[in-house]
C-alpha cells in the first residue's frame, strides 16, 4: 500500500510540472476542470471499483494510483489563476486559495468519517461528486478581460 501511495505521490509531483506546460497549450481553467475535476472524479472511481471487478492486482491498482497522482496535479493552475481574479487584492486571494486548501485537511476526515455509517462504495462517491461539483465550479472562475471556452 505504500508503494502505490509513494508512487501516486511521485506522479503528482511530475504533474505539477506538467500542469504548467498544459495550461499554456489549453488554458489553466480546461487543465483544472478537466485534468483535475474530471480525472481525479474518475480515477477514484476507478481505485475502488476496478479491483471489485478484477481482483487484487498490484500493478493495476498501481496505474490507478500514478493517474490520480497524475490528476490531482492538474490544480497546480489554481495557483495562478487565483490571484488574477482580484489583481488588486493578489495577496488576500492567494489567503483564501490556501484556507480552502487547509480546509481539506478538516473536511477529508469528516468524509472519512462516513464510512462506518454509509458504507466505503458511498463514500466514494461522494468523494467523486465532490470533484465533479468542482468541474463545474471551475468554470466560474472568469479573469478579467479573459473569455473562458471549453475545448
Amino acid at each position: 500500500m505504500q508503494a502505490i501511495w509513494g508512487t501516486m505521490l511521485a506522479a503528482n509531483v511530475a504533474a505539477n510540472l506538467l500542469a504548467g506546460y498544459a495550461s499554456d497549450r489549453v488554458g489553466r481553467i480546461n487543465v483544472i476542470a478537466w485534468g483535475g475535476g474530471i480525472g481525479t472524479a474518475v480515477s477514484v472511481l476507478a481505485l475502488y471499483y476496478v479491483p471489485e471487478a478484477i481482483g487484487p492486482n498490484f500493478a493495476v491498482v498501481m496505474a490507478i494510483g500514478i493517474v490520480y497522482g497524475l490528476a490531482l496535479g492538474m490544480y497546480v493552475p489554481l495557483s495562478a489563476v487565483v490571484p488574477l481574479l482580484a489583481p488588486r487584492h493578489k495577496a488576500s486571494a492567494v489567503a483564501v486559495l490556501n484556507l480552502g486548501a487547509g480546509l481539506s485537511n478538516f473536511g477529508g476526515p469528516l468524509l472519512a468519517g462516513l464510512v462506518g455509517p454509509l458504507g466505503i462504495a458511498p463514500v466514494v462517491w461522494i468523494l467523486a461528486g465532490l470533484y465533479v461539483v468542482g468541474f463545474f465550479l471551475t468554470y466560474l472562475l472568469k479573469q478579467p478581460g479573459v473569455e473562458v471556452t471549453t475545448p
